[in-house]
Parts: structure tokens; sequence; C-alpha cells
């Protein structure tokens, strides 16, 4: 056994779950603001039952003790409550990898104080449940120390020295982490220098090297092997490890600071070099779970809660939660700013009205629409409302992350109203254009997979063909710049306003890839290849081109048909795209999504009589 940073690592799990079990009895938390402390028994013997006690304490007056993040289940998918603890002679039952969690931070001979989610508090009980959720928050940020457990060290060794290549991540990200700070120290003494590390540069390449020819090293595949370990992808972790004041990885017997995490991804998201791109694409679940984290520990001072909350529900999105719901409730405890305008968690309501209430109070938090830029879901459920975001879904449509450089309705304020029922939105805006043409249903296939480069090109190669199929612009640009203006939306890797006119060779590349002859694998590797800020880095993915009735070319979502209108709604930055709802008679309308339509992008089709604006019911 060794014990590293105050955390044993033990033997191999040998621990058994009896088939007949006495359950232990809860007793009731009777005041307000209590929870529940486990003291993690000590034990010399790897393979003894984990004993522990419980015990009620006021949130304001506690001993001592370390919140753990983890997951319910294993790193194989294994969430099945099999396991369980001794608690008073009695036993909880819990999942196999919380045993395991426990079994790495029992001591051999002094006990420890935790805060585990699973047992400290009754999951039987829902009011319990719902009440303990909102205090999580304070939970988390009061912990001496978050404790995260990603699991077990990796079956896969290093052929070299054969230890585990999770050890090998972790090592590495330990060592960049300390380059990079040497580097920041000396790039604050050099206004012309920015923090940099060869550690960083070489997995970087290595990173690049594997997406464009899949050639890999057990160095990359320890990285990826602990970056892509299911924790990162779990929506309630972001809170746990975004309040903490002090935060440790443990992965199998290797301890790092979160804080190395952190600092790596930040320096990896800020990177516009391509193979830093490259490399980030690699890691979904994490790039989103720090992303979130970013924008409540860094972003809430320039951003304001509000809108960095939206920013943090919308990377919700990409994680996961096993209850629709919970896409909702784990994020309620990152900004107290304003946690008394956001819903009590209630697991009695439906996920519609979670999510509609949701909505409405964003409406009036925001004082914008913004939140309507989430409501573009293509597999429509007749539970939702269109204009109301499945949160428990991927966003399907890659939207620009800053819409407010927009001003598409100008300085207009939003004007609207919510039925009581959460059903219909009424939204005072104007009809500026309809779509003439759009991608038919056959041609669809090409953007149903906005995150996979190969099934993009032939949507790419169909987007470039209707572009230029027009000969002149009401702009008066050249028609090349408006396609490639349109298919980036007019932002460039630095999110920057109109993108910059050197954008245009880069799409020069992009264009002659795409239409070189080569197969999807090969035109993939060009564009992969294609060196910093390759435009396709910056593509807005499945919103294929479309042309207006008045000549405009307009990105709007795959989704969209011929004959959808293009409305400006006051208040809102960009336009959207509106959908009839039969029968015609009852003039409604669904919302399809935001659409770009070049030239109309900073206020030029909003009209200044207000007396031309009316209502519109979306449903």
């Amino acid at each position: 056994m060794a014990d590293i940073g105050g955390v044993t690592r033990l033997e191999a799990d040998t621990y058994t779950s009896p088939s007949e079990l006495n359950l232990y009895q809860y007793q009731s938390i009777q005041e307000d603001a209590c929870i529940r402390l486990l003291t993690l028994l000590p034990s010399k013997l790897a393979s003894s039952d984990i004993r522990i006690k419980l015990s009620i304490t006021p949130l304001s007056d506690t001993p001592p003790y370390e919140a753990t993040s983890y997951t319910w289940a294993t790193k194989d998918g294994d969430s099945s409550i099999s396991s369980s603890v001794v608690c008073e002679g009695a036993h909880i039952k819990v999942t196999r990898n919380c045993v395991n969690l426990l079994q790495t931070l029992r001591r051999e001979d002094t006990e420890r104080a935790l805060w585990v989610d699973a047992i400290c508090i009754d999951q039987t009980n829902m009011e319990e449940r719902c009440y303990q959720i909102m205090l999580m928050g304070e939970i988390y940020t009061k912990a001496a120390r978050v404790v995260i457990w990603l699991g077990d060290a990796s079956e896969a060794v290093d052929p070299d020295t054969g230890v585990p290549i999770s050890d090998l991540g972790i090592n590495y990200l330990t060592a960049t982490a300390t380059e990079l700070r040497k580097s920041e120290s000396r790039a604050e003494r050099s206004p012309f220098s920015s923090p940099s590390s060869s550690l960083y540069d070489d997995l970087s390449n290595q990173g690049a090297e594997y997406v464009i020819h899949r050639k890999s090293s057990p160095l990359l595949q320890g990285f990826l092997d602990v970056v892509l370990r299911p924790w990162w992808e779990r929506v309630w972790v972001v809170q746990e490890a975004a309040l903490a004041e002090s935060a440790v990885v443990i992965c199998g017997d290797r301890v790092a600071n979160y804080a190395d995490f952190y600092l790596y991804f930040t320096v990896l998201s800020r990177d516009e070099g391509h193979n830093a791109g490259l490399t980030w694409s690699l890691m979904d679940g994490c790039k989103s779970h720090m992303l979130a984290v970013y924008n409540i520990k860094d972003r809430v001072r320039d951003l304001g809660p509000a809108r960095a909350f939206r920013k943090v529900m919308s990377r919700s999105r990409r994680l996961r939660a096993t209850d629709k719901r919970d896409h909702i409730f784990a994020v309620l405890d990152t900004f107290g700013a304003f946690k008394s305008d956001l819903p009590f968690p209630d697991y009695t309501k439906s996920t519609a009205a979670v999510f509609g209430d949701m909505t409405e109070r964003m409406f009036r938090l925001l004082g914008s629409l913004d939140v309507l830029l989430e409501a573009t879901n293509t597999d429509s459920d007749s539970n939702y409302p269109s204009w109301v975001p499945d949160f428990s879904r991927r966003p399907q449509f890659h939207i620009p992350a800053n819409c407010e450089l927009y001003h598409a309705c100008g300085k207009s304020r939003p004007e609207y109203s919510i039925s009581h029922d959460c059903r219909e939105l009424k939204l005072l805006g104007k009809c500026i254009d309809v779509l003439e043409y759009h991608p038919k249903t056959a041609d669809l296939s090409a953007y149903k997979n906005p995150y996979i480069a190969t099934k993009s090109i032939p949507g790419y190669q169909q987007s470039c063909l209707v572009g230029l199929s027009l000969s002149s612009y009401s702009t008066g640009e050249d028609i090349k710049e408006v396609v490639w203006r349109t298919l980036c939306w007019n932002v460039d890797v630095r999110i920057d306003y109109p993108a910059t006119p050197s954008l245009a060779p880069s799409f020069d590349k992009f264009h002659e890839a795409l239409f070189s002859g080569k197969h999807v694998e090969e035109i993939d590797k060009d564009l992969l290849g294609d060196g910093p800020a390759g435009f396709n880095d910056i593509c807005v993915h499945s919103m294929p081109l479309g042309i207006t009735a008045k000549k405009y070319l307009a990105s709007a979502p795959w989704t969209a048909r011929e004959g959808d209108i293009i409305v400006l709604f006051a208040g809102a930055h960009v336009p959207f795209v509106l959908r009839r709802n039969l029968p015609l008679e009852e003039a409604y309308y669904s919302l399809i999504g935001a659409c770009y339509v070049h030239g109309i992008m900073d206020g030029e089709a909003f009209p200044q009589d207000e007396a031309e604006l009316h209502w519109f019911g979306i449903k």
C-alpha cells in the first residue's frame, strides 16, 4: 500500500455484497440547513467490508470534511446498486464504484470524514433529495477538499515500462501544468510572450497526428484514457468541481490537483493553433465540462451571472444525466447571486414543465430572447412546445458562441407574453423573407452528423454550389466572399465580427479541397491538415445554405423547408425560421431555429416604425 497526498491506495477490490441485507433505516433530518456526514472507519484489510457511521450536523457548523465527486457507474458502465456498506450493523446499498471509491479513501488507522451523496442523502426520500440538492452548492463550497474519483487505473499498460497508461496521462498533466506555470510567470514579465510548454506542444502534435492519420502513442492513449472517463461527461460534477476551494483528482493510485487539469484545458481552449484544435476535438465530454466550469469560475465578472448561467446550461446539454430534469437541477447552485430567481428542484414536476419553467425564467433574467437559440431541436417531442429547449438533448446545430455580436433587430427591446401553462409564446416581430430554396430531405443526411467531419463534406459541397449559383448580391460584395462569410456566420477563430478578410485564402483552400475530385476520406485529411485556423475549423456545422425569395443567402437549420418564413423578433440578436402550423386557420407557428442571413445582421431589415410589427403565436 502507498499513501499519496492523504489518499491510501489499497489492493484490488475483493468485496462481495451479500444477497440478503438488513437495510439501514435513515433518521430523518428535522432541522433546516442540516446534512449528514459519513465517518469512514479504518481497516488494515483491503478485503474487509466498508464500515461507516452517519451523523446529522448543521451545515453552518460542520467539522472539517471532504466532499466526494464521482460517477455512480464504473468505467465499464455498471451502475447497478449491487454492493453495500455497513452502517451501525445494517447495510446501505450502493454501486460498485462507490465502494471502490471508499476503499481507495479508507485509511489504515484513522477515521475520515466525508460527504458522499449516495449515502449521505436518503435516496428513497424524494422530499429530502429535493431539499438536499438545494444545499449541494454550499456542501461543496464549505468542504475542506473535494476528492474527484475517476476510477481504477487502466488495464492497458505501457509496453516499455509496464505501468498503466492512465498513470502516464496523470503524470503528463501534472508535469505539463508545472511547465505552463513557469512559462506563465515568464510571460507576466514580458508583454511579448505567452505561456508555452514543450510537453504541451508534444501532445498537441500527437493529437493532430492521431486525428489525421490515426497514429497513436502510449502517452496519447494514457491522456485520452484519463480525459475520456465517464466522470467528465456527467452534468452533476460541473458544480462539484467549480465550487470547490481545493480539489484533487484520483485515478488508480495517482493523485493530481484539479487545478492542473483546469490550467491545461484553459491553455488548450485558447490556443488558436490547428494542432491544438484537433487535439481539443478528441475530448468532447471533458471539453464541455471544462468550458462549463470556466463560465462559472472566470466569466461571471465580465458576462454577468445570468448570461454566464445560460452558457453553463448550454454546455450542460452536452453532458449526461440519468434523469433529464437534472440538466437543470444540477447547475442551479453554480451562481448564488440569483439563486432565488431559479426554480426549486422538484422531481414531482414533469420534464416538460421543468424545462418550460426554466425557459420562461431565462427570458426575465436575461432581458433578451437569447434562450431561444437553444430551441433548435430536430426530433420534436409532442410534450414540448417548439420554443422550449430540450435541455437534455445535445444541440443539433453549431451556432457561434457569442450571438450578441449580431444586431439584426437593432436596439429594439423584446416584447413577449407566455401563457399560464407555458405552452404558447407570443413575440412581436416582422416577417422579412421566405426560404425559396433549401436542401430537400434527400440531401439532409450530410447535415445530421455535424461532429463527424467526413459526414459534413457533402453538405459543405452543396452549400458552396448553392451560394455560388448567385451571380450578384444586394450588398455589392463578391459572391465568393458572401458565401464564405455566410458559412462561418461572419466570425473568425477569434470570434471577431465581422470576420477578417484574411480568412479568404483559407476558404480558397477549403473550396479547392472540397472539389478536388478525391474520395471524402481523402478530402477530410486535406481539410484536417489545413494549418492554423483552417476554414473548416470555424464553419457553422449542420446549417446548410439556402436562398430566400429576396435572393439573400441564409444559413438555416437543416430541418428548415422551402416556404418557411424568416422573422425578426424585437429584441433578438439574430433572425429565426418559423413554420406555419396545420391547420392553417389556427394561425400558430413552430419555431425551427435561429439563422444567419448575410446582409441583414446589423439591423438593415428591421423596421423603424413599430406599426409594422405584429404578434406571432408560437406553440
